[in-house]
């Protein structure tokens, strides 16, 4: 062998020994990335373990970090990249035994996303006016009697007696009943010195005869 296939051989050797090493280390920084995601996804920590199950499957292109991508996209509500996940995932892995479990999972997926869409695209037709009849709602009512309270209590006293009605005055306060009464006596005493004076003559006319 001449000296440059030799050095050749040497430089190709190293290549490979060197790519080795390289895929090695990729993969155990893969594995470590996987053992963080897991830890993560069972604490209910969907975000972290998605960061960590991408770290590893850019370490190492393992289609089981596509789908463990996928099962925390799910869980995060993003139903188009976990779609997507999951349909890169079995391109990659066509006979997979969860493939079953993984095309309902993608029909559920696709159905949900198009209903978003619809309800998304039909907004709320018209406007609704309020009701014109019926009682006042309690919220609009209650600001207008703390108001008719409030100007109750800051009325003046001559407000609040004004608006009473008027006492009836007792009888003995009434002109009238003076009045009456006055003439009342003045009958009585007419009626009882008449009297008086009848008797008197009564009595003298007796006196005479004798």
């Amino acid at each position: 062998m001449s000296l440059p296939t030799l050095r050749l051989a040497l430089v190709l050797a190293s290549l490979a020994a060197w790519s080795g090493v390289a895929v090695a280390d990729d993969r155990d920084a893969a594995r470590e990335a996987y053992r963080e995601g897991t830890r993560q996804f069972d604490l209910g920590d969907f975000r972290s373990a998605l960061a960590a199950f991408k770290k590893a499957y850019l370490n190492h292109e393992d289609s089981a970090y596509l789908y463990n991508i996928a099962q925390c996209q799910r869980q995060l509500g993003e139903k188009a990249e976990a779609l997507r996940s999951y349909r890169v995932f079995l391109l990659k892995e066509p006979n997979s035994p969860e493939r079953p479990q993984i095309e309902k999972i993608v029909a559920e997926l696709q159905a949900a996303i198009d209903h978003d869409k619809t309800v998304s695209s039909q907004p709320p037709t018209g406007v609704v006016g309020p009701k014109s009849n019926g009682p006042e709602p309690a919220a609009e009512r209650a600001p207008k009697d703390a108001e008719a309270t409030h100007a109750s209590a800051d009325a003046p006293a001559g407000a609040l007696v004004a608006s009473a009605p008027p006492r009836e005055k007792p009888l003995t306060k009434k002109p009238w009943f003076w009045a009456t009464l006055a003439g009342g006596a003045v009958v009585v005493a007419g009626a009882i010195t008449l009297g008086v004076v009848l008797g008197t003559r009564h009595s003298n006319a007796v006196v005479l005869d004798y």
